[in-house]
């Protein structure tokens, strides 16, 4: 059959068929392609394959088969489409409070979502540095001299280990060193300088109660109670044109220098900030109390009068406190 033959039969076929006839058609090259013939003209054969419409020029046909049938093609599986859900069975949405215009009240609730998870961490063991300021006087008993601050402003640091026994309830140790610097009078003794210092060390047994469990920022009190031992020291020196009565010099003088063991305590109110567990940081402010009996003096003060002084010691303490849970 030749190629005009060819393409006048399959325009024939497909002019006068009720349906398009499936065929196979080979072409040059080797290939085949199966479809139905849907039309064909001097330059080309329309076929309808599985993949879609195909045009085949006819200088690439060889020949057209329609004994073989085409398979047949896969049936489509037709999804009925869901439903429209009814106004009752729409899903309930939760309600969220919309944002605060406000943007200070916007941080304290991220803050307060924030909120710490300690798991099993009991413990906690922190350093904390501060300053601590006198606010009780020494008196002389002899030497006609007035009253005067027990030091002066200093540093006070130490340590501090917590044991929780309840949701917010710790026990625990707090140990640490107020340094009392120096303070000038001339009063204490009537005819010289005087400067008078001193340290403080204690070893608190402490109560510490969180007046907030879930939140950010955690506002606390703190009590404690235990053995303290503090130093009292005074150097003096004539004023003026005076010396000492029993040299006629001018050098300077210890006219005390006493440490006694007493009884110590300490309360604070402060803030414990949870950043980022296990760490802790916190502020806080309170007051030492140092309960000692009179404190003696060197054989150069009992020589002017200072025999003994009163020891009693209360600061007042701002303190910065950084630790860690476990």
């Amino acid at each position: 059959m030749t190629l005009k033959n060819l393409v006048l039969w399959a325009g024939v076929l497909v002019c006068f068929s009720p349906l398009a006839s499936a065929a196979t058609i080979y072409l040059k090259d080797g290939s085949q392609v199966r479809g139905t013939v849907v039309g064909a003209t001097a330059l080309d054969v329309q076929v309808q394959t599985d993949n879609g419409a195909v045009r085949i020029e006819t200088d690439r046909i060889q020949r057209i088969d329609y004994s073989e049938a085409a398979p047949a093609p896969t049936p489509t599986r037709t999804v009925a489409p869901a439903p429209a859900p009814t106004p009752s069975a729409r899903p309930e949405v939760p309600y969220e409070e919309p944002p605060s215009p406000y943007p200070a009240r916007r941080r304290w609730r991220r803050m307060e979502v924030q909120e710490p998870d300690y798991g099993d961490m009991k413990d906690s063991f922190s350093f904390d540095f501060g300053l601590a300021s006198p606010m009780t006087r020494i008196g002389p008993d002899r030497t006609g001299g007035s009253s005067v601050l027990n030091g002066d402003s200093g540093a006070r640091f130490g340590v501090e280990y917590l044991h929780e026994i309840g949701s917010r309830l710790s026990a625990g140790v707090d140990v640490h060193i107020f340094d009392r610097n120096s303070i000038d009078d001339n009063g204490l003794v009537p005819i010289a300088h005087s400067e008078i210092s001193g340290d403080t060390f204690m070893t608190l047994a402490v109560l510490k109660y969180s007046l907030s469990s879930n939140r950010f920022v955690r506002p606390y009190v703190l009590a404690g109670v235990g053995p303290e031992y503090t130093s009292l020291v005074i150097d003096a020196r004539p004023n003026g044109d005076y010396i000492w009565p029993d040299t006629g010099t001018w050098e300077p003088r210890r006219l005390m220098d006493d440490a006694k063991w007493g009884v110590g305590s300490r309360a604070a109110l402060g803030l414990d900030f949870h950043p980022d567990a296990p760490f802790v940081t916190a502020l806080e402010i309170g007051w030492i109390g140092a309960y000692n009996g009179r404190y003696k003096g060197t054989p150069d003060g009992q020589y002017m009068g200072l025999h003994s002084v009163t020891g009693s010691l209360s600061a007042l303490s701002i303190t910065a406190r950084w630790g860690w849970r476990f």
